[in-house]
């Protein structure tokens, strides 16, 4: 939970509604708003993630990746995974959708996950001074990009 924008684990519940209300209507537009993808390890789901808050004028979008909580706990094997997932994108982005820019948020405390960004091909564009609270403490965002023609160089 310590990085994700939001304050409560979701309930399948809570996210059989999103889907129903926003993801599944978003199916048939030629420019969705995201596109979110499943995340399988030999068939089994462990989490999902994809390219959210599409911009297709500017040919942009946001990274958003959820993994399996007990599969987050070692850093080292999450890194692993979450690199597989970065390169999994990154093609989507640039090779199919034609994309020009990925972006990231993380929070800087998750070193770790910043990293794993950074070792991935993002660049750091920025922090964000204390912009997110996490067990009652301010934590900077770290913003973070990858351009269509770093991925291709």
């Amino acid at each position: 939970m310590d990085g994700l924008r939001q304050s409560a684990p979701i309930s399948k519940d809570n996210q059989v509604d999103y889907f129903n209300n926003f993801v599944f209507n978003d199916f048939t537009n030629l420019t969705p708003q995201q596109i979110l993808l499943r995340y399988s390890f030999n068939d089994d789901l462990i989490g999902y993630g994809g390219i959210v808050h599409l911009d297709w004028c500017v040919k942009k979008g946001e990274v958003s990746f959820l993994l399996e909580p007990s599969r987050t706990l070692e850093p080292k094997s999450y890194c692993e995974e979450f690199a597989v997932f970065l390169k999994l994108i990154k093609s989507l982005a640039f090779k199919s959708l034609g994309l020009n820019k990925l972006t990231t948020e993380a929070y800087a405390h998750r070193s770790h996950h910043v990293a794993a960004i950074e070792s991935a091909g993002f660049t750091r564009e920025g922090i964000l001074r204390e912009h997110a609270k996490v067990d009652g403490e301010w934590v900077d965002a770290v913003l973070s990009s990858c351009l269509q023609s770093e991925y291709f160089r």
